[in-house]
């Protein structure tokens, strides 16, 4: 019998090992039970908690749900939904027969990565030259002819402006919603073993208090410059009068497609390097004329440049100001698309993470004489589980006493 037992006990040992093991493996799965410090380890969540939150808004490594990419890919559909609302110009009237397969004046400066003015959710307004000169006439009832002319590129920008509230409160609320939906997951994945207490829950109402006082300090400061792209002010002269020269070029080559110049056409053809080039005598001779004037010290110029010199047309001012409300726009475009992205990152994303600690302290009021029993309410786990820990710690208990007294007996 005793040679038995002894055969045994190898085996009875290894049983005890693998059972003392899968209940720890257990016990660990239930993660640790409620401290009896209850306000320390409040105070632990909340630090833990926000670092949480803060490493998550500064993470800019590329995954699959990462806050910044999600509100990046929004600030790219906010500037095409900006984009759309630029009109497109056309410099020739309505009536106009057979018109020239031309690039939208809206797309000719678009950068890598823009997407096109049509990608947006918004038709695209079309105003022709008959609508533009129309609109001259009645600005310069009074005065002199040309009295109005700054003026209907000015009106005109401010209606392209006035578009703007409805595409950023968009990209506002949206950005809310991935701001919201990322606090809501570091929650849970935090605290949310503590669900039966209601700890995140409290949490969550309280952040979303905090939230709102983020979102509105952002209105605020959105709103602000909404009004201010409504003046359609700029000193970023340079670039206005590169924009300008620019629209302006290719209005005039419009108009003049459109009239069968065969000057401007036979230029834009040769500064599109298209597969139809003019005759060999012109391009010969353009060539000629611009290589003459570097050689007599003037700036080196393009194909289309020498279309300044063709004879100025009645139709010229409004041109002038087609050019001048579409340059403002772009100006006030490059402009508007960096402050609204920095706005909602400043405010908004980052802003949720300021003085969140303090506010999240005061909302669990620790210096009441009743803190701790609160706190313990909060984190106090599920009948279930507190039942399965309690057996499983009584399981492991009796398995570490039999591993202690097989050893004692038999010896290691």
């Amino acid at each position: 019998m005793s040679e038995l037992i002894s055969n045994r006990i190898p085996d009875i040992s290894q049983q005890i090992r693998e059972l003392v093991e899968s209940t720890s493996r257990r016990l660990e799965r239930l993660g640790n039970p409620p401290s009896d410090d209850s306000i320390g380890e409040i105070n632990s969540l909340l630090d833990q908690l926000v670092r949480d939150l803060e490493s998550g808004i500064e993470r800019v490594s590329r995954r699959e749900g990462n806050l910044l990419y999600l509100i990046e890919d929004e600030a790219n559909r906010f500037k095409s939904e900006l984009r759309a609302t630029c009109p497109e110009f056309r410099a020739w009237r309505r009536d106009t027969k057979d018109p020239p397969s031309v690039t939208p004046l809206p797309e000719l400066l678009l950068e890598d990565g823009d997407l096109p003015a049509h990608a947006g959710t918004r038709a695209r307004e079309i105003i022709y030259l008959d609508d533009v000169l129309n609109r001259k006439t009645r600005s310069s009832a009074r005065g002199l002819p040309d009295g109005g002319q700054n003026e209907v590129a000015e009106e005109y920008l401010k209606s392209f402006t006035d578009k703007w509230d409805g595409p950023t409160n968009q990209f506002v609320r949206k950005s809310t919603v991935l701001l919201r939906s990322f606090i809501h997951k570091t929650i849970n994945a935090r605290c949310g073993k503590f669900s039966h207490g209601g700890l995140p829950i409290y949490l969550q109402e309280t952040i979303e208090e905090h939230l709102e006082e983020c979102l509105t300090r952002t209105r605020a400061a959105t709103g602000l410059l909404l009004k201010l792209e409504r003046n359609g002010h700029t000193r970023n002269e340079r670039y206005y009068r590169e924009c300008k020269d620019a629209f302006l070029t290719q209005l005039k080559i419009q108009r003049d497609l459109t009239s069968k110049n065969p000057v401007l056409r036979d230029l834009h053809r040769m500064a599109s390097k298209s597969d139809s080039q003019p005759h060999a005598p012109f391009v010969a001779s353009v060539s000629q004329v611009m290589s003459h004037l570097t050689k007599a010290g003037f700036p080196r110029i393009s194909e289309l440049d020498l279309a300044k010199l063709l004879q100025p047309q009645a139709t010229d001012s409004a041109l002038e100001d087609m050019a001048k409300a579409s340059a403002g726009f772009e100006v006030s475009l490059h402009r508007f698309v960096d402050y609204i992205p920095l706005v909602i990152d400043t405010e908004l994303v980052r802003g949720i993470c300021q003085g969140l600690t303090a506010t999240l302290r005061m909302s669990f009021r620790l210096s009441d004489p009743n803190a701790a029993d609160r706190c313990r309410d909060l984190l106090r786990e599920p009948d279930d589980v507190q039942r399965d820990r309690e057996h499983l710690q009584l399981k492991l208990g009796r398995l570490n006493k039999a591993e202690d007294e097989l050893r004692e007996f038999w010896g290691p």
